[in-house]
């Protein structure tokens, strides 16, 4: 019986905090990065930026209880804000660093967006290595929704991509409205809504 109580106790150390506090954390650890006022921000060079959005995607990693990820800039289409891709980690549109400069607006949506693809590292760690998260119902919606990942891009009839008005804006929603979406849209958000009403 002892060593069920231990091992129940091992577990419970692996689960990651709920989703509220986590996000109420993480927008408490942004309040500790002087360099996220706009001034110190726009004395930056594009690496120190980056330094700090590593520091940042370090401390979001360390909260949600999954591994860190490696955040890189790239010239990314003008739509894209960033990405996650497994093994590869977090690429930020390199555009949207320059942006910031001189915009506090620019640089929340930057913030967003990391935290954004941080959520999409913490579903993938998730689903492919172990589950963490408080609700395993909610990680078998993302896996069965990364299993047939829509990247809006590639609605097809036929074997022919099909370019027309009204499906781009279907295809935007069936992007859109994707579990793995709508979670990593809702908890960057409250994130940075948390850094916002404390900053």
């Amino acid at each position: 019986m002892f060593e069920d109580f231990e091992m129940m106790d091992e577990v419970a150390v692996l689960e990651a905090p709920v989703d509220k506090i986590q996000w109420t954390e993480i927008g408490e650890t942004l309040c500790g990065f002087e360099e996220l006022r706009l001034d110190r921000w726009n004395e930056l060079s594009l690496t120190e930026r980056l330094d700090v959005l590593q520091r940042i995607e370090n401390e979001a990693a360390r909260i949600a209880h999954r591994p860190a990820c490696a955040v890189k800039a790239d010239w990314l289409p003008e739509t894209t804000n960033g990405h996650f891709i497994a093994g590869d980690g977090i690429t930020l549109n390199y555009s949207r660093l320059h942006e910031s400069t001189g915009s506090q607006q620019a640089l929340d949506q930057l913030l967003e967006t990391l935290l954004h693809e941080g959520r999409h590292a913490y579903q993938h760690y998730n689903i492919s290595t172990c589950v963490i998260h408080s609700s395993p119902a909610q990680v078998r919606q993302w896996a069965e929704n990364w299993a047939q990942y829509f990247d809006g891009n590639s609605i097809e009839w036929g074997g022919r991509h099909i370019p027309s008005p009204f499906l781009r804006e279907t295809e935007y929603r069936l992007y859109y409205l994707q579990p793995l979406e709508t979670d990593a849209r809702q908890f960057a958000a409250e994130a940075v809504d948390y850094f916002f009403a404390n900053r």
